[in-house]
């Protein structure tokens, strides 16, 4: 069995189900105010999946957040 590929602990990636896009700014919003206090934020992403409504009127966001060490 071959050696699994090294994990970059500086990328948090996530999806989850929202009900509006306000909601979803505010599950990123407080992930990077977490991130934030021990790392730097480099850049981060809120992408909607699909805008058609799944059941119970909720929709797949996939969210990216890449952080660098702070010094």
């Amino acid at each position: 069995m071959g050696k699994a590929p090294p994990v970059d602990h500086n990328i948090d990636k996530w999806t989850a189900f929202c009900k509006n896009n306000e909601e979803a700014e505010q599950q990123l919003q407080s992930k990077l105010l977490i991130l934030s206090q021990k790392k730097l934020i480099v850049s981060s992403k809120k992408e909607l999946v699909e805008s058609r409504g799944h059941p119970h009127g909720l929709f797949i966001y996939k969210f990216c957040i890449v952080t660098a060490p702070k010094k």
